[in-house]
């Protein structure tokens, strides 16, 4: 088969492969005879949406030959979800837009900085340090990671293992780490040069002098490497975005990845419709003033629930329907639940017609997320 014929196509898999989270049992060969014309992998990677870590896997390396492009594809993707769907996992993310005729949908909101070093002054704060990072670290940067990045919607809850496979691989060849001086770990950035130079992580503990420690590491960083102009990613809800605006003037851009970004998919709707319960009651709780008690029933291909919400509480029924049930494709579903769009336009765009009252109520529940994610 041609479908991995080259070697860094082969060298990349073999690096998907290593991810402690790579499972063989999950991922996917389609044949044609003897020849291989379809294939994916499938690493674990759980997920936060909201208060809960839901069950869910990368897909990668989804490729078809050619020659069988639609009838390859269709058949992967009937194993692949039906295996998934029968291991227990509630969400699928893939990248690629040819993906989307699967039922995956975007909606990621990404938040980046430009700074120009040469024309940034920073200081390190006296007593602060910073260096690359080493396999001892790994303990201190989950840490850092799970209370920093990983609270965020939709963002992968990295294990130490995970973080050593990272090193071991490469991946985080240029990170650097900055302390305090406690020799606590209280900043990490991870740089990437495969087109242009770029943060492509970034944590940071929320406090200021870990802000401005953190900042003057990148500025300096770029400055050694002659990068002209420094972008990244990082979250917009943070003492590290508020101090580098209002203090350094540093540009900061929001956009919609939806094109280049990752696509996700739900895989079996009940089970995470019974994980989100406290998540989706809590919101209920933070409503606004005045929003209707409207029993809703949803049914889609994965799965099917009602929402029954009273003044102080909200229960979600799975499994079964009260009352006339309204009709959502799996792209409009994900949409809907993990808050990429508000219920009114969901439901517009599928064609369905409702209530203004069940609009509100799941406008409620299924809050328009501010998803960041690296």
């Amino acid at each position: 088969s041609h479908v991995f014929a080259s070697e860094s196509a082969r060298e990349a898999v073999s690096a998907w492969r290593s991810h402690p989270g790579y499972r063989r049992s999950l991922s996917r060969l389609v044949f044609d005879g003897d020849r291989v014309i379809a294939a994916a992998l499938v690493r674990d990677v759980p997920v936060r949406v909201g208060e809960v870590i839901v069950p869910q896997v990368d897909i990668g390396f989804a490729v078809c030959d050619p020659e069988f492009d639609k009838s390859g594809y269709a058949i992967l993707f009937e194993a692949l979800l039906t295996g998934l769907a029968d291991a227990g996992y509630c969400l699928a993310q893939i990248v690629g837009d040819r993906f989307r005729e699967y039922g995956f949908v975007g909606g990621v909101v990404r938040h980046g900085f430009r700074v120009v070093p040469a024309k940034t002054e920073t200081e390190m704060p006296t007593g602060w340090s910073e260096r690359e990072i080493t396999s001892d670290d790994v303990d201190a940067v989950v840490s850092l990671y799970t209370r920093t990045l990983g609270v965020y919607d939709l963002a992968p809850q990295l294990t130490a293992d995970i973080w050593r496979a990272r090193i071991a691989n490469g991946a985080l060849t240029d990170t650097r780490l900055v302390f305090d001086p406690a020799e606590r770990l209280r900043a990490y950035a991870v740089f990437s040069h495969q087109d242009t130079p770029r943060v492509t992580e970034l944590g940071v503990d929320d406090d200021t002098t870990a802000a401005l420690a953190a900042f003057d590491t990148l500025v300096r960083y770029a400055r050694k490497r002659k990068i002209d102009v420094l972008t990244g990613d990082a979250p917009p809800d943070t003492t590290f975005a508020q101090v580098t605006l209002e203090r350094f003037g540093v540009v900061w851009e929001r956009r919609m990845d939806t094109r280049t970004g990752p696509l996700f998919r739900i895989i079996d709707g009940e089970k995470l419709m019974r994980s989100l319960e406290p998540t989706l009651a809590e919101r209920w709780t933070l409503r606004r003033h005045a929003t209707p008690y409207a029993t809703v029933s949803l049914r889609s291909p994965v799965g099917r629930f009602s929402l029954v919400p009273s003044r102080d509480s909200l229960r979600v029924i799975v499994g079964s329907e009260v009352g006339r049930p309204i009709f959502l494709s799996v792209d409009a579903l994900t949409r809907l639940i993990l808050g990429f769009d508000r219920a009114g336009r969901v439901l517009n765009e599928a064609n369905v017609h409702v209530s203004d009252e069940t609009i509100r109520v799941l406008d409620a529940i299924f809050s328009r997320s501010t998803v960041w994610r690296t």
